[in-house]
């Protein structure tokens, strides 16, 4: 073995290597290559030409945060662009405040007099800085400077934004200043005569100590590392200070008018020095008045600051020589503000607000029928009758408490598990109607929590089959009559109904008539402040889940930021949880009381005494578990199960302390409530259950607050997830956000006015994906799917927006075309599905369950051909058609238009080409019925159908060796290159 290791080494670096040989006479026998199928995709990098700006348009600018300008048509003005990040300019992280790297506001004011010496302005007469701009550790931001056009005075206005790189489509930018450029003057700006050589620092001035300087900034929330690090010296004069400020010497300041560092060290000894009254609480930039740009390239600053009003000084800096360099008539400091860095954080908290619908006639000829169960409606059906368009059902009331909610979704999963078997119902819709489901109307609130757990449980169902299912919620002037085909009884309500259906919503609220349709929208802005009046300092904070991943980042949170001084971490496992006694320990470490208990809170009783002997002051409930399936899996079990740790717990915390007088009732909800992928349908009950108990028992005046989250990365129900699932995820359009993001919305949604808030960031789906119409405010449809590669001349375009125009296109194309350019499609979304980046990843004759279907993949293949195809398709559909091929024949028989018959012979007879593809399927399905009515025992009859359809399948698989024969001898090179390249990908 280390001969053959030596001699491979040997042959790898270049020598020949006789072989043959070596194995003379030996066992060994060669194998072929390659051992294994190949993946047909480059892994290597291709090269991509670098753009010089100047060839798409812009400018170079030379300033090293703003990298090139682009002047706007029309004299509209110009826009400066550029990109901030610690990576590119490692002294932004130096800049820190209350732990979060911000740019500092002198950086803002150097870029706005980079572009006043760009248009020949004299300087900036006006800066305010509106909001921070928070770097995000490893993140950077767009920056953009906007420059107007002159006014008659010569003045232009001047505006910075900002947004993160990673920003999804459609995220807004933010501006952080906005100002006024002041006209070219003809002032030379003399130096002033206090500052001239030889007296520095002017006589009389007091030394200051600043040893200490830096570490007082940091107790006031201010953390400059050594990159600001820059005062020298320090005076105080009569109402002046004075100061020496200079930069490293490796700090390169080429390009910058003047360097942020070096002009916001100048404001370092503003409180230090006295000049503002020190109040504990650091101060930041806020405005510049009247500010020149004198010389460029400065490296230190002798300062004079001169304070002119309470929050206010000026300030005029020359070089060591005197020469002046930068003057501010008057620049404006304010306290830092609370939440910073939330401005982001605050994007991704949402709400669901509902809104008018708008109102259609029903479509011409819709048959319409309401039944208080199936029963009828399968009676009906199996007397002969034609199924309906739509059916309607009432649900029956569930109820508020705990056994209501499992047994109202377990009667309605037991409809929808119906509804789906029922083949006869694949085109007809079922609307499942209910009441105080969900609060539609201000000043409402949900009646019925079961019905509302019914409505998560649903919204799963509807998206594993669109179009399908439909939820409307009545009051009492709503739906209350009529029945029988098209609605009947002349019911004004009914009618009102039956019109609002042909809306195409699925899901709807009517009220007095009118119908309203969910719709996520952000939250309005809160005063983070509110957070750290929610968990109190003083008091028991009982935490459910305490010793998980999620339950445990927050209790550090709650110690740490809110200053809570005493935890119950509650869990199954309690002190016997993995990690449970390093948490407590650093907890304790940080000056907290914790204790840690084993209990169920399901367990009523159990839970009773735990709360008897700590009673909370808060209550964190964290807990929950998945048991994902989609609803034809789904079980009365299964819903219970995932019901029990959510309704049954929360019922039991809220029973247990309504009497105590809680700063705070935090329930961990989730998004899937709300919206879903499908597959989540007793998760998604069962949070459904917990948003719309915490908006009852907040109109009751009672301090609760649900959370639905979205993907939390890593943590949460994240951690259940798999590749495939976060895949899933990001194609849908939900982005995941790290631990401190995640902490940030804690305490956003806690000072939040709405009683249950979505905290998900969400990003432009995937191509293919259908954005689910109560994200349509906050989601942009996704692009359409890329071209698949020509084939035989004919661009094989994949994923139509319209159906319609898929059958116009099939009609165009003779048959080998159109099932090459469904196989197309199919393949194309079965990639899509998986992850993949094209449909080549697809081989055509691969089974979907060998490439890594499971039931969701297999949804959501299904529902996004059904909505390429504008087809009806059933869910088993990769069950049915297990490889592509085969689902695209399924396809072409749904949508290609039959060939016109022949002519018949000149004997009379048909000719054998005579019968449609449609009546051929025809006759298979019929034979299919009259083979599962052969018993088992009848193995003559069965041998001899076996032996019949033997023969029938050799003489197809002939027919089609001649076809590949005849392909062969009249295909195009292009013919021959696809027919290689399928072969190689069934491998």
């Amino acid at each position: 073995r280390r001969f053959l290791l030596s001699l491979g080494e040997a042959h790898a670096a270049g020598t020949d290597v006789d072989w043959p040989s070596l194995m003379t006479g030996s066992t060994t026998r060669p194998a072929d290559l390659p051992t294994y199928p190949f993946q047909h995709r480059r892994y290597w990098l291709t090269g991509t030409p670098a753009h010089d700006p100047a060839g798409v348009g812009l400018r170079h600018t030379g300033h090293p945060l703003l990298a090139a300008a682009v002047p706007l048509p029309d004299g509209a003005g110009t826009v400066w662009t550029g990109r901030l990040s610690p990576a590119d300019h490692p002294w932004l992280a130096d800049h820190r405040i209350k732990g979060t790297v911000v740019v500092p506001g002198a950086a803002h004011l150097d870029l706005a007099l980079r572009a006043a010496a760009d248009l020949g302005c004299d300087g900036v007469e006006e800066l305010t800085l509106s909001a921070p701009l928070v770097l995000a550790e490893g993140a950077a931001h767009h920056v953009q400077v906007g420059i107007g056009p002159a006014d008659a005075s010569g003045r232009r206005p001047v505006r910075i934004h900002s947004r993160p790189d990673d920003a999804a489509t459609g995220e807004p930018w933010t501006e952080h200043g906005s100002g006024t450029l002041t006209p070219e003057t003809a002032d030379p700006t003399p130096p002033a005569p206090d500052t001239a050589p030889g007296a520095w620092p002017p006589p009389g001035a007091r030394p200051v100590p600043v040893e200490d300087c830096y570490a007082r900034h940091i107790a006031q929330g201010i953390d400059y590392g050594p990159a600001f690090q820059c005062l020298r010296g320090l005076w105080q004069g009569d109402g002046e200070v004075f100061a020496d400020v200079a930069l490293d010497e490796a700090t390169d300041v080429a390009g910058f008018g003047i360097h942020p560092v070096l002009l916001d060290a100048a404001l370092h000894g503003v409180v230090v020095g006295g000049l503002l009254p020190d109040t504990g609480r650091g101060r930041m930039l806020f405005s510049w008045s009247g500010t020149r740009l004198l010389a460029a390239g400065a490296t230190n600053l002798r300062v004079r600051l001169a304070r002119c009003g309470d929050d206010t000084v000026s300030l005029d800096a020359t070089d060591a020589a005197g020469r002046p360099v930068i003057r501010a008539a008057a620049l404006r400091l304010r306290p830092l503000p609370t939440g910073i860095g939330q401005e982001r954080t605050a994007a991704a908290l949402h709400r669901v607000t509902w809104t008018p619908a708008t109102t259609a006639s029903p479509a011409t000829g819709e048959r319409v029928e309401r039944h208080d169960d199936l029963a009828s409606l399968t009676a009906a059906l199996d007397a002969g009758a034609a199924p309906p368009d739509t059916v309607v059902v009432s649900l029956p009331p569930g109820g508020n408490d705990a056994p209501h909610v499992h047994a109202a979704t377990a009667h309605t999963l037991d409809l929808l598990r119906a509804w789906l078997a029922d083949e006869r119902l694949t085109a007809t819709r079922l609307v499942l109607t209910t009441r105080g489901a969900v609060a539609a109307a201000p000043g409402e609130r949900p009646d019925d929590l079961a019905q509302a757990a019914v409505w998560g449980l649903v919204r799963s169902a509807q998206s594993e089959h669109p179009g399908r299912f439909v939820l409307v919620d009545l009051d009492g002037d709503s739906g209350g009559g009529g029945g029988g085909d098209g609605g009947g009884g002349g019911d004004d309500a009914w009618s009102a109904l039956i019109g609002h259906l042909a809306d195409g919503e699925p899901q709807m609220a009517l009220r007095r008539g009118t119908a309203y349709v969910p719709r996520l929208e952000r939250a309005p802005a809160a005063d983070p402040a509110g957070a750290e009046r929610s968990i109190p300092r003083a008091g028991t904070v009982l935490i459910t889940g305490g010793t998980g991943g999620l339950g445990a980042l927050v209790a550090r949170h709650v110690v740490t930021e809110h200053g809570a001084r005493r935890l119950l971490l509650v869990s199954r496992r309690g002190p016997d949880a993995e990690g449970a006694d390093a948490l407590r320990d650093e907890l304790t470490a940080h000056g907290a009381e914790i204790t840690i208990a084993a209990c169920d809170t399901a367990d009523r009783e159990a839970l009773a005494r735990l709360l008897a002997a700590h009673p909370p002051a808060a209550v964190i409930h964290t807990a929950g578990v998945r048991d994902d399936g989609v609803t034809e899996a789904l079980t009365p079990a299964r819903l219970s199960h995932v019901l029990t740790p959510k309704a049954d717990a929360t019922l039991h915390l809220h029973e247990l302390t309504r009497h105590l007088d809680l700063s705070a009732f935090v329930l961990f909800s989730s998004c899937a409530a709300t919206f879903t992928n499908g597959g989540q349908g007793n998760y998604s009950a069962a949070n459904a259950w917990v948003d719309a108990a915490a908006q009852r028992w907040r109109a009751d005046g009672l301090p609760v607050t649900s959370i639905a989250w979205g993907l939390w990365n890593g943590l949460g129900m994240a951690t259940q997830l798999d590749a495939t699932d976060v895949a899933r995820l990001a194609q849908s359009g939900m982005e995941p956000f790290d631990a401190a993001e995640g902490l940030a919305l804690f305490d956003a949604a806690l000072a939040s006015s709405d009683a249950v808030t979505l905290a998900a960031r969400f990003t432009t789906p995937g191509p293919g994906a259908v954005v689910h119409p109560i994200l349509r405010d906050v989601v942009r449809p996704p692009s359409a799917p890329h071209a698949a590669r020509a084939t035989t001349g004919v661009a094989s375009a994949v994923g139509p927006a319209d159906a319609a125009a898929l059958r116009q296109r099939l009609a165009g194309l003779a048959r080998p075309q159109q099932e090459r350019l469904l196989l197309d499609l199919v393949r194309t979304h079965a990639a899509a599905v998986l992850g993949f980046t094209g449909p080549h990843h697809i081989p055509r004759d691969r089974e979907f369950k060998a490439a890594g279907f499971d039931s969701l993949m297999s949804v959501d293949l299904r529902n996004r051909l059904g909505t390429a195809t504008g087809l009806r398709l059933p869910a088993t559909l990769t069950f049915d058609c297990p490889t592509p091929v085969a689902m695209a024949e399924r396809l072409h028989h749904h949508l290609a238009s039959p060939p016109p018959a022949p002519a018949p012979a000149s004997d009379g007879t048909a000719p054998a080409s005579a019968s449609a593809p449609t009546a051929v399927f025809h006759d298979i399905d019929r034979l299919e019925t009259v083979l599962d009515g052969i018993g088992a025992h009848d193995t003559a009859v069965l041998n001899r159908v076996r032996t019949r359809l033997r023969t029938v399948l050799a003489r197809l698989d002939r027919d089609t060796e001649n076809d590949t024969d005849q392909r062969l001898n009249t295909a195009t090179i292009d013919d021959i290159f696809d027919l290689v390249d399928q072969e190689l990908e069934a491998q």
